[in-house]
Protein backbone atom coordinates (compact mmCIF):
# COMPACT_ATOMS: atom_id res chain seq x y z
CA UNK A 1 0.00 0.00 0.00
CA UNK A 2 1.39 3.30 -0.77
CA UNK A 3 1.66 5.98 2.31
CA UNK A 4 0.22 9.64 1.86
CA UNK A 5 3.03 11.96 2.37
CA UNK A 6 2.90 15.69 0.82
CA UNK A 7 6.13 17.18 -0.01
CA UNK A 8 7.35 20.38 2.14
CA UNK A 9 5.83 23.25 0.42
CA UNK A 10 2.27 22.07 0.30
CA UNK A 11 2.15 21.48 3.86
CA UNK A 12 3.79 24.90 4.27
CA UNK A 13 0.59 26.35 2.27
CA UNK A 14 -1.75 24.67 4.05
CA UNK A 15 -0.47 25.67 7.53
CA UNK A 16 -0.58 29.39 6.11
CA UNK A 17 -4.41 30.19 5.80
CA UNK A 18 -6.07 33.83 5.49
CA UNK A 19 -9.53 34.41 6.91
CA UNK A 20 -12.32 35.16 5.85
CA UNK A 21 -15.03 36.88 7.95
CA UNK A 22 -18.42 34.91 8.68
CA UNK A 23 -22.45 36.09 9.43
CA UNK A 24 -22.97 34.10 12.19
CA UNK A 25 -20.94 33.38 16.11
CA UNK A 26 -20.04 29.87 15.35
CA UNK A 27 -16.58 30.35 14.02
CA UNK A 28 -13.58 28.27 12.27
CA UNK A 29 -11.33 28.09 9.19
CA UNK A 30 -11.12 25.92 5.85
CA UNK A 31 -7.40 26.71 4.69
CA UNK A 32 -6.06 25.07 2.03
CA UNK A 33 -3.93 24.57 -0.81
CA UNK A 34 -2.95 27.38 -2.75
CA UNK A 35 -4.41 27.67 -5.83
CA UNK A 36 -2.74 29.95 -8.89
CA UNK A 37 -5.51 33.58 -8.80
CA UNK A 38 -5.80 35.48 -12.19
CA UNK A 39 -4.99 38.88 -12.27
CA UNK A 40 -7.94 40.09 -11.96
CA UNK A 41 -9.67 37.90 -9.06
CA UNK A 42 -7.37 36.75 -6.05
CA UNK A 43 -8.05 33.78 -3.90
CA UNK A 44 -8.31 34.58 -0.27
CA UNK A 45 -7.96 31.15 0.52
CA UNK A 46 -8.11 28.62 -1.83
CA UNK A 47 -10.11 25.91 -0.79
CA UNK A 48 -8.92 22.85 -3.00
CA UNK A 49 -6.07 20.34 -3.64
CA UNK A 50 -5.29 20.23 -7.54
CA UNK A 51 -5.04 16.53 -7.79
CA UNK A 52 -1.25 17.11 -9.57
CA UNK A 53 -0.65 18.05 -6.54
CA UNK A 54 -2.21 15.11 -4.80
CA UNK A 55 -0.88 12.46 -7.17
CA UNK A 56 2.79 14.28 -6.46
CA UNK A 57 2.30 13.75 -3.04
CA UNK A 58 1.91 10.07 -3.39
CA UNK A 59 4.58 9.58 -5.18
CA UNK A 60 7.08 11.40 -2.69
CA UNK A 61 9.37 9.74 -0.26
CA UNK A 62 7.76 8.27 2.58
CA UNK A 63 10.14 10.35 4.74
CA UNK A 64 8.30 13.52 4.78
CA UNK A 65 7.79 16.02 7.26
CA UNK A 66 4.52 15.81 7.95
CA UNK A 67 0.77 13.99 6.46
CA UNK A 68 -2.24 14.97 5.33
CA UNK A 69 -5.41 13.09 6.65
CA UNK A 70 -7.76 11.55 3.72
CA UNK A 71 -11.27 11.73 4.17
CA UNK A 72 -13.37 9.47 1.75
CA UNK A 73 -16.68 11.03 1.41
CA UNK A 74 -18.32 8.47 -0.68
CA UNK A 75 -20.64 5.71 0.79
CA UNK A 76 -19.27 3.42 3.00
CA UNK A 77 -19.77 0.50 0.60
CA UNK A 78 -17.38 2.15 -2.19
CA UNK A 79 -14.80 3.22 0.24
CA UNK A 80 -15.17 -0.52 1.21
CA UNK A 81 -14.22 -1.76 -2.07
CA UNK A 82 -11.86 0.84 -2.88
CA UNK A 83 -9.85 3.92 -1.70
CA UNK A 84 -6.77 5.94 -1.36
CA UNK A 85 -3.68 4.82 0.71
CA UNK A 86 -5.05 5.26 4.35
CA UNK A 87 -8.28 7.05 3.43
CA UNK A 88 -10.63 7.62 6.16
CA UNK A 89 -14.25 6.82 6.21
CA UNK A 90 -16.21 10.16 6.11
CA UNK A 91 -19.81 8.40 4.48
CA UNK A 92 -21.53 12.20 3.70
CA UNK A 93 -24.96 10.74 3.73
CA UNK A 94 -24.04 9.44 7.34
CA UNK A 95 -22.30 12.68 8.38
CA UNK A 96 -25.83 14.48 7.34
CA UNK A 97 -28.31 12.36 9.14
CA UNK A 98 -26.37 13.31 12.34
CA UNK A 99 -26.17 16.98 10.91
CA UNK A 100 -29.89 16.72 11.13
CA UNK A 101 -30.40 14.60 14.52
CA UNK A 102 -28.14 14.23 17.26
CA UNK A 103 -25.17 16.48 15.82
CA UNK A 104 -26.91 19.87 14.16
CA UNK A 105 -24.31 21.74 12.85
CA UNK A 106 -24.21 24.40 15.24
CA UNK A 107 -23.22 21.61 18.14
CA UNK A 108 -19.37 22.11 17.80
CA UNK A 109 -18.62 19.77 21.24
CA UNK A 110 -20.93 16.93 19.57
CA UNK A 111 -18.58 17.14 16.21
CA UNK A 112 -15.62 17.48 18.26
CA UNK A 113 -16.15 14.15 20.28
CA UNK A 114 -16.98 12.40 16.70
CA UNK A 115 -13.95 13.96 14.42
CA UNK A 116 -11.60 12.89 17.54
CA UNK A 117 -12.42 9.41 16.78
CA UNK A 118 -11.29 9.85 13.47
CA UNK A 119 -7.77 10.95 14.38
CA UNK A 120 -8.88 14.21 13.69
CA UNK A 121 -6.84 16.88 15.67
CA UNK A 122 -8.24 20.44 13.98
CA UNK A 123 -5.00 21.96 12.89
CA UNK A 124 -3.63 18.70 10.85
CA UNK A 125 -4.04 19.37 7.09
CA UNK A 126 -7.52 17.56 5.87
CA UNK A 127 -8.05 16.69 1.98
CA UNK A 128 -11.43 15.56 1.46
CA UNK A 129 -12.89 13.77 -1.66
CA UNK A 130 -16.09 12.28 -3.28
CA UNK A 131 -16.36 10.32 -6.65
CA UNK A 132 -16.39 13.09 -8.63
CA UNK A 133 -18.93 16.04 -8.69
CA UNK A 134 -17.92 17.65 -5.45
CA UNK A 135 -20.84 17.51 -3.52
CA UNK A 136 -20.41 15.03 -1.11
CA UNK A 137 -16.96 16.50 -1.04
CA UNK A 138 -18.32 19.52 0.17
CA UNK A 139 -20.78 18.49 2.41
CA UNK A 140 -17.84 17.14 4.85
CA UNK A 141 -15.83 20.43 4.06
CA UNK A 142 -18.75 22.54 5.17
CA UNK A 143 -19.39 20.55 8.44
CA UNK A 144 -15.74 19.92 9.53
CA UNK A 145 -14.98 23.73 9.26
CA UNK A 146 -17.85 24.36 11.59
CA UNK A 147 -16.88 21.89 13.51
CA UNK A 148 -13.11 24.21 13.87
CA UNK A 149 -10.75 21.88 12.06
CA UNK A 150 -8.56 24.32 10.02
CA UNK A 151 -6.33 23.16 6.74
CA UNK A 152 -9.24 21.87 5.19
CA UNK A 153 -9.50 20.82 1.28
CA UNK A 154 -11.64 19.81 -1.08
CA UNK A 155 -9.97 17.52 -4.13
CA UNK A 156 -11.07 18.94 -7.46
CA UNK A 157 -13.29 16.70 -9.65
CA UNK A 158 -12.71 13.56 -7.03
CA UNK A 159 -11.32 10.31 -7.88
CA UNK A 160 -12.82 10.67 -11.37
CA UNK A 161 -10.74 12.92 -12.30
CA UNK A 162 -7.50 12.07 -10.16
CA UNK A 163 -7.96 8.45 -11.45
CA UNK A 164 -8.03 9.73 -15.29
CA UNK A 165 -4.64 11.24 -14.34
CA UNK A 166 -1.40 8.85 -15.59
CA UNK A 167 -0.10 6.61 -12.96
CA UNK A 168 -2.92 7.42 -10.46
CA UNK A 169 -4.45 4.07 -10.60
CA UNK A 170 -1.57 2.57 -9.05
CA UNK A 171 -2.37 4.45 -5.66
CA UNK A 172 -6.22 2.66 -5.42
CA UNK A 173 -6.31 0.40 -2.87
CA UNK A 174 -8.67 -2.36 -3.07
CA UNK A 175 -7.41 -4.09 -0.05
CA UNK A 176 -9.44 -4.59 3.25
CA UNK A 177 -9.91 -1.15 4.97
CA UNK A 178 -7.22 -0.33 7.20
CA UNK A 179 -7.80 -0.53 11.15
CA UNK A 180 -9.38 2.53 13.06
CA UNK A 181 -7.17 5.35 13.43
CA UNK A 182 -6.05 6.28 16.89
CA UNK A 183 -8.58 9.08 18.62
CA UNK A 184 -7.35 12.28 18.96
CA UNK A 185 -7.89 15.63 20.92
CA UNK A 186 -9.99 17.44 18.56
CA UNK A 187 -9.48 21.13 19.33
CA UNK A 188 -11.70 23.76 17.47
CA UNK A 189 -9.65 26.65 16.85
CA UNK A 190 -12.32 29.18 17.54
CA UNK A 191 -9.98 32.18 16.71
CA UNK A 192 -10.68 31.66 13.51
CA UNK A 193 -13.46 32.25 11.69
CA UNK A 194 -15.30 29.88 8.94
CA UNK A 195 -14.77 30.12 5.61
CA UNK A 196 -18.34 29.50 5.21
CA UNK A 197 -20.45 29.96 8.55
CA UNK A 198 -24.18 28.40 8.89
CA UNK A 199 -27.49 30.11 8.35
CA UNK A 200 -30.52 29.27 10.14
CA UNK A 201 -33.93 29.62 9.32
CA UNK A 202 -35.10 32.47 11.40
CA UNK A 203 -32.00 34.42 10.64
CA UNK A 204 -32.53 33.91 6.87
CA UNK A 205 -36.20 34.96 7.35
CA UNK A 206 -34.72 38.44 9.26
CA UNK A 207 -32.31 38.92 6.45
CA UNK A 208 -31.83 42.84 4.74
CA UNK A 209 -32.53 42.09 1.28
CA UNK A 210 -31.40 45.39 0.20
CA UNK A 211 -27.98 44.09 2.00
CA UNK A 212 -27.82 40.69 1.71
CA UNK A 213 -28.27 38.10 -1.49
CA UNK A 214 -29.46 34.68 -1.69
CA UNK A 215 -27.89 32.27 -4.01
CA UNK A 216 -30.22 28.88 -4.83
CA UNK A 217 -28.07 25.78 -6.15
CA UNK A 218 -30.71 23.81 -7.01
CA UNK A 219 -31.74 23.06 -10.64
CA UNK A 220 -34.02 25.17 -12.94
CA UNK A 221 -36.87 23.34 -12.80
CA UNK A 222 -36.78 23.11 -8.93
CA UNK A 223 -35.92 27.13 -8.42
CA UNK A 224 -39.64 27.38 -11.02
CA UNK A 225 -41.60 24.60 -8.91
CA UNK A 226 -41.91 22.77 -11.83
CA UNK A 227 -39.56 19.71 -9.78
CA UNK A 228 -41.22 19.93 -6.45
CA UNK A 229 -39.28 16.96 -5.42
CA UNK A 230 -40.54 15.74 -2.48
CA UNK A 231 -41.34 18.84 -0.83
CA UNK A 232 -44.99 19.91 -0.09
CA UNK A 233 -44.73 23.17 -1.35
CA UNK A 234 -42.95 23.94 -5.06
CA UNK A 235 -40.73 27.33 -5.45
CA UNK A 236 -38.12 29.55 -4.02
CA UNK A 237 -36.82 31.46 -1.13
CA UNK A 238 -38.19 35.15 -1.91
CA UNK A 239 -35.41 37.34 -3.51
CA UNK A 240 -33.40 34.42 -4.33
CA UNK A 241 -31.07 33.80 -7.87
CA UNK A 242 -30.54 30.69 -9.38
CA UNK A 243 -27.29 29.46 -10.40
CA UNK A 244 -27.48 25.06 -10.92
CA UNK A 245 -24.66 23.83 -9.03
CA UNK A 246 -23.73 22.04 -12.03
CA UNK A 247 -23.35 25.64 -14.03
CA UNK A 248 -20.03 25.59 -11.25
CA UNK A 249 -18.10 22.70 -12.85
CA UNK A 250 -16.43 22.55 -15.48
CA UNK A 251 -16.28 20.37 -18.92
CA UNK A 252 -13.36 18.95 -17.16
CA UNK A 253 -14.89 17.82 -14.18
CA UNK A 254 -13.36 20.20 -12.08
CA UNK A 255 -14.70 23.45 -10.15
CA UNK A 256 -14.30 26.26 -13.17
CA UNK A 257 -11.43 28.51 -12.92
CA UNK A 258 -11.68 31.72 -10.34
CA UNK A 259 -12.28 33.99 -13.30
CA UNK A 260 -14.88 32.18 -14.68
CA UNK A 261 -17.21 31.70 -11.35
CA UNK A 262 -16.70 35.47 -10.62
CA UNK A 263 -18.46 36.06 -14.40
CA UNK A 264 -21.17 33.63 -13.94
CA UNK A 265 -21.94 35.41 -10.31
CA UNK A 266 -22.32 38.12 -11.40
CA UNK A 267 -24.41 38.02 -14.62
CA UNK A 268 -26.89 36.10 -12.47
CA UNK A 269 -27.00 39.36 -11.17
CA UNK A 270 -24.36 38.61 -7.22
CA UNK A 271 -22.44 41.29 -6.08
CA UNK A 272 -19.60 40.57 -5.03
CA UNK A 273 -19.41 43.07 -2.56
CA UNK A 274 -22.66 41.96 -0.74
CA UNK A 275 -22.67 39.41 1.61
CA UNK A 276 -24.27 36.03 0.39
CA UNK A 277 -26.26 33.14 1.54
CA UNK A 278 -26.16 29.23 -0.45
CA UNK A 279 -29.09 27.14 -0.22
CA UNK A 280 -30.39 23.90 -2.45
CA UNK A 281 -32.40 20.90 -0.87
CA UNK A 282 -30.96 19.48 1.37
CA UNK A 283 -27.21 21.30 1.75
CA UNK A 284 -24.79 19.57 -0.20
CA UNK A 285 -25.42 21.72 -3.66
CA UNK A 286 -25.26 25.18 -1.46
CA UNK A 287 -21.79 23.79 0.13
CA UNK A 288 -20.16 23.46 -3.13
CA UNK A 289 -22.16 26.79 -4.15
CA UNK A 290 -21.13 28.23 -0.66
CA UNK A 291 -17.14 26.97 -1.55
CA UNK A 292 -17.59 28.56 -5.35
CA UNK A 293 -18.60 32.05 -4.21
CA UNK A 294 -15.42 31.97 -1.89
CA UNK A 295 -13.00 30.64 -4.91
CA UNK A 296 -14.75 33.51 -7.39
CA UNK A 297 -13.43 36.02 -4.46
CA UNK A 298 -17.28 36.55 -2.80
CA UNK A 299 -18.38 37.16 0.64
CA UNK A 300 -18.73 37.10 3.37
CA UNK A 301 -20.70 33.40 2.61
CA UNK A 302 -22.96 32.04 4.55
CA UNK A 303 -24.96 28.32 3.90
CA UNK A 304 -28.14 27.42 4.83
CA UNK A 305 -27.93 24.09 5.15
CA UNK A 306 -31.00 22.69 6.01
CA UNK A 307 -32.03 24.30 2.66
CA UNK A 308 -35.34 24.66 1.27
CA UNK A 309 -36.39 20.86 2.59
CA UNK A 310 -37.00 22.53 6.04
CA UNK A 311 -37.93 25.87 3.82
CA UNK A 312 -40.63 24.40 2.32
CA UNK A 313 -41.94 21.94 5.27
CA UNK A 314 -42.89 25.46 7.38
CA UNK A 315 -45.71 27.03 5.84
CA UNK A 316 -45.09 30.14 7.74
CA UNK A 317 -42.14 30.31 5.48
CA UNK A 318 -42.89 32.62 2.04
CA UNK A 319 -42.46 31.32 -1.10
CA UNK A 320 -42.22 32.51 -4.67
Amino acid sequence: MAHFTPPSLLVLLLLTPLLLPGCVDQRAVAPSFARSATPEVAIKPALITTPESLLASLTTSPVAPASAILLDARPQADFTRARLPNARSADAQAWDKLARSTNPIEDRAAWATRLGQLGIDGSTPVIVYDAGGMTDAARVWFILQNAGATNVTILDGGLKVLQALPGADRFIDTGPAGSVPSPANFVAQTSKAPAASPMNKGSLRKLNRSTNQVLDARTPAEFTGADARSNARAGHVPGSVNVPHTSLIGPNGRLRPAAELRTLFTEAGLDPAKPIVTYCQSGARASLAALAALQAGFGPVSNYYNSFGEWAADSTCPIE
